[in-house]
């Protein structure tokens, strides 16, 4: 359906969390989504808000809690890490 539009947020994604990037705080935010519980759960409630509100035609459901909270672990997580890893 939406072919590329899906690939570029597929990509930007992966420039937000790849643990493999080169960008070091986007390595690390990688890392927190692989290997932190915590932002794992909150991972997958974002992934399941999405689900719902793709699967309705219309719904004032916008996942913008979901994201939000993902953002604040994932800043936690790295928070210790995020300035000492900068050159």
């Amino acid at each position: 359906m939406g072919g590329k539009k899906d690939e570029e947020e597929e990509e930007e994604q992966l420039e937000l969390w790849s643990a493999e990037a080169n960008d070091q705080l986007v390595r690390e935010r990688g890392k927190c989504l692989t290997q932190n519980h915590h932002v794992q759960v909150i991972f997958k409630e974002l992934e399941e808000c999405q689900k719902r509100v793709k699967g309705k035609d219309y719904t004032a459901e916008t996942c913008h809690q979901e994201m939000k909270d993902l953002m604040e672990a994932v800043d936690h997580c790295v928070g210790d890490k995020a300035f000492l890893l900068l050159k």
